[in-house]
């Protein structure tokens, strides 16, 4: 439905509010390729951080320590797209106070709501008469006003 689209549109709209960055990444969750461990993503999130790679730990649970701890008194936006399972995405959130994360998937993640606070949102699909707005906005009036059949077919196509 276009979920990292979405998240990369919200993310870039709140970006002044986190001056200390943005980490992102594709979780691999529903992808052909195996899905990322958290332990790699750890890995990358500290080297972004700048925490250079000697000094982060190989064990999962001192990567999210370290992680955790560097992230405090720090406003950063998580931005992790396409995660499998909660427990893919657990240990990637950040837990500092300044901190906001945003999680896309094709799977209703309820473990994260049910014991990490996290808010469910479902984005509804656009009525007829904002999916035409949309494509009036982008390909312009004279086009959807010329072409009411396709226009019609394209807002069917793309539900």
């Amino acid at each position: 439905m276009g979920e990292t689209t979405l998240a990369v549109w919200w993310a870039h709209k709140v970006q002044e509010g986190f001056p200390d960055g943005t980490l992102l990444v594709n979780l691999r969750g529903h992808d052909r390729e195996q899905p990322l461990n958290p332990s790699s993503v750890l890995v990358s999130f500290l080297q972004a951080l700048g925490i250079p790679g000697a000094r982060i730990p190989t064990d999962l649970d001192a990567q999210v320590g370290l992680y955790r701890s560097s992230l405090v008194g720090r406003r950063v936006l998580v931005v992790l797209d396409n995660a499998g399972s909660a427990e893919q995405v657990r240990p990637l959130l950040p837990g500092a106070a300044g901190c906001v994360t945003l999680v896309t998937s094709r799977r209703a993640l309820t473990g994260l709501a049910v014991s990490d606070g996290a808010r469910p949102l479902s984005p509804r699909l656009f009525s007829r008469g904002d999916a035409e707005r949309l494509l009036r906005a982008v390909i312009g009036d004279h086009r959807v006003d010329g072409e009411p059949e396709a226009v019609a077919r394209l807002v069917d196509l793309c539900a």
